[in-house]
């Protein structure tokens, strides 16, 4: 019998191995994406933005392309050979994909690979809402919720945040200004557009909980419980309304 468990845990153990070895693989910056772009004061289409792929914000994008008279675009992956370590089959991978316009705030988005960019993979995001007044600061939908402009200049308690990405930062938090502007026009029973308020606002509430999470798993900000604090304030606020 204890032979029998000794040749199970050298089996186990090989699979886990060979698993990880790394290979010369071809790899793709993200899915394919298609989308539409739209306002936030109406959900009218915005033509003109521009939708990327970058590897480094400072950069230019990997991949890139832009919204058409409707609003809508797809954004094409790039390929690439390079090593990797394969991972196990059920893992994914987020990206980020960035939505930018001269007249509204810049908008940040995850999009999922199933395959870990392995394979060439189609993500419709949805509507990207984007804001032409990010100036406008709405109130929280919840008590005890993240202070924006605080958080927009590091100031305490959120000095940590300064670590974290800029681009990225900037993004999760118009997105969360756009969540908390939907939210209070709910309140507006008699508004023409509420049954499409209400609408977007669910869509918008879970691209908003994954822009989050993903900033608190990929900032390197030190302390890892103030990112995570960070974090469940968002879930705090958002789940469920």
């Amino acid at each position: 019998m204890r032979h029998f468990h000794a040749i199970m845990f050298v089996f186990t153990a090989s699979i886990a191995v060979v698993a990880c070895v790394p290979s010369i693989t071809k790899m793709y910056n993200g899915p394919e994406v298609t989308g539409t772009v739209v306002r936030l004061f109406d959900f009218s289409p915005v033509e003109g933005a521009l939708i990327a792929y970058y590897s480094n914000k400072a950069h230019a994008p990997i991949s890139s392309t832009y919204s058409d008279a409707n609003g809508q675009f797809t954004l094409t992956p790039v390929a690439r050979r390079q090593v990797e370590i394969r991972m196990p089959a059920h893992a994914y991978r987020r990206t980020t994909i960035y939505t930018e316009h001269s007249d509204y705030a810049n908008s940040v988005d995850i999009v999922i690979s199933v395959h870990m960019n392995t394979e060439y993979e189609y993500y419709a995001v949805g509507n990207i809402i984007v804001d032409d007044s990010p100036e406008i600061m709405a109130p929280p939908l919840r008590k005890n919720a993240i202070d924006i402009q605080r958080l927009q200049q590091a100031s305490p308690p959120y000095q940590f945040i300064s670590h974290c990405e800029d681009a990225l930062v900037e993004g999760a938090i118009n997105k969360l200004n756009i969540t908390r502007k939907l939210g209070h026009r709910l309140t507006q029973p008699n508004n023409p557009l509420h049954s499409r308020i209400k609408m977007q606002f669910e869509k918008l509430t879970q691209q908003t909980i994954d822009v989050w999470q993903y900033l608190a798993n990929t900032c390197d900000a030190g302390e890892e419980h103030e990112m995570a604090g960070l974090k469940y304030q968002v879930l705090r606020e958002l789940e469920p309304l």
